[in-house]
């Protein structure tokens, strides 16, 4: 883009450039999550195998079991994830309990929130 500037005598300024880059339209897709499967290692703490994108960060809300769905605050600092096993340090206690995961990427996507169904552990 050039741009020129004419005054009210007449006189036409030099052509100054103007460097316009092309238009990139915004990332809207949020990731999805899935599991192919968990495993609840201590009485605290949940493995998600195979479960999140290889970007952003997860947020995780444990609920009672069969309680109604939380909401999760994605504002703060989140857990890396990446495509691998995952071990997820959740504020799990005694009993059967509804885990809620959702991943938030770079562009600020969140996924779906995805409920996992937790039951009580059974020490080895």
């Amino acid at each position: 883009l050039y741009v020129v500037v004419k005054d009210a005598a007449g006189n036409v300024s030099t052509a100054v450039k103007i460097a316009v880059a092309a238009y990139v339209s915004p990332d809207t897709t949020a990731p999805v999550v899935t599991f192919n499967d968990t495993t609840r290692t201590e009485i605290n703490t949940l493995t998600l195998h195979d479960a999140l994108p290889n970007s952003g960060k997860y947020y995780t809300a444990v609920v009672e079991k069969d309680a109604a769905a939380p909401t999760i605050d994605t504002t703060g600092a989140g857990t890396d994830c990446t495509t691998e096993e995952v071990t997820a340090s959740v504020a799990l206690t005694a009993g059967d309990k509804d885990v809620y995961v959702v991943v938030k990427d770079a562009a600020g996507n969140v996924s779906t929130a995805v409920k996992i169904a937790v039951a009580a552990f059974e020490g080895p």
